[in-house]
């Protein structure tokens, strides 16, 4: 709610979901952990792999680290910017 997340990932592979308007939120949000989760049935998920980097806002309801291909492990930096609209 207060930070826009920069997520970079450095090594391995693994997926970033960015869920439509029309997800529900299974696990309201807790503030000290900055995370809330939602269903995933209106989930588009993209290929995170090394170099990309992925930028989102208060209210993008994503989900990152979902497993992709065999590497079972990435190393991701994550920044949190604080966010004042």
């Amino acid at each position: 709610h207060k930070y826009v997340d920069l997520q970079f990932v450095a090594d391995g592979n693994e997926m970033m979901g960015l869920a439509g308007p029309k997800a529900k939120v299974i696990q309201p949000y807790v503030e000290k952990n900055d995370i809330m989760f939602y269903d995933t049935s209106d989930m588009t998920y993209y290929p995170a792999v090394p170099n990309r980097y992925f930028l989102f806002f208060p209210g993008d309801k994503h989900q990152p680290s979902v497993a992709y291909g065999t590497q079972k492990e990435s190393t991701k930096i994550v920044f949190k910017i604080e966010y004042q609209p």
